[in-house]
């Protein structure tokens, strides 16, 4: 049997989650972020939350996010890779 996934620092659960609707503490969001993500990109054009005024284009972001996915690689860090291809992929979604 597998152990309902749960917040290290609250101990807020998946289902509590799916059941109040609201979250336990800010690193929440870090622990349900997969589970977070549809439910953000129908609320906003995009899942990658840039403000009001984007502080950087999309191809400076792009860009940043494609040296940190050498460096990764390169340090075979690839579950942080993984993590930084995930975002240039919403990046590049989103224009």
């Amino acid at each position: 049997m597998m152990e309902e996934k749960k917040c290290p620092q609250c101990h807020f659960t998946l289902a509590k989650l799916q059941d109040i609707r609201r979250l336990g503490c800010g690193y929440c969001f870090k622990v349900f972020a997969d589970e977070l993500a549809p439910a953000i990109t129908g609320l906003q054009k995009q899942a990658l939350h840039v403000g009001r005024k984007p502080q950087m284009s999309i191809k400076s972001q792009t860009d940043q996010l494609t040296i940190q996915l050498k460096k990764a690689i390169a340090q075979e860090a690839y579950e942080e890779a993984a993590k930084i291809k995930q975002k240039l992929s919403l990046l590049t979604e989103s224009t």
